[in-house]
């Protein structure tokens, strides 16, 4: 279909492989500083920190497809080398459910439900 309408679709990840370890320390050296309080989902504390609901965008995984936020981004840790896989899997176990209550009920506030 896009090709139909002659769009040409450009996405970054074609050029630079994504590391979000990589990015972090590159936005570190132009003052970027990640959340004190932890992370807002899932397991890295400086990524999605600046949107108030986004873990209502990430729980359905945990119904379509049977995994987290948490199991989406400690997989690209273990795939980088930088984890075990039973690392990982202890992480995931010490974590427990990850239903976003906060950014829940910020949601149903803010449709008015």
């Amino acid at each position: 279909m896009l090709s139909a309408k002659q769009i040409h679709v450009v996405f970054l990840g074609y050029y630079f492989a994504w590391d979000p370890e990589r990015s972090l320390r590159v936005a570190r050296r132009h003052g970027f500083e990640a959340r004190a309080e932890g992370p807002r989902v899932g397991h890295y504390d400086f990524v999605n920190i600046d949107d108030d609901m986004i873990g209502v965008h990430h729980h359905p995984k945990w119904h379509k497809f049977g995994i987290t936020r948490s199991w989406d981004t400690l997989s690209m840790e273990i795939r980088s080398g930088r984890l075990s896989r039973e690392q990982a899997i202890t992480m995931i176990r010490e974590q427990g459910d990850e239903t976003p209550w906060d950014d829940i009920r910020i949601f149903c506030e803010y449709l008015g439900i």
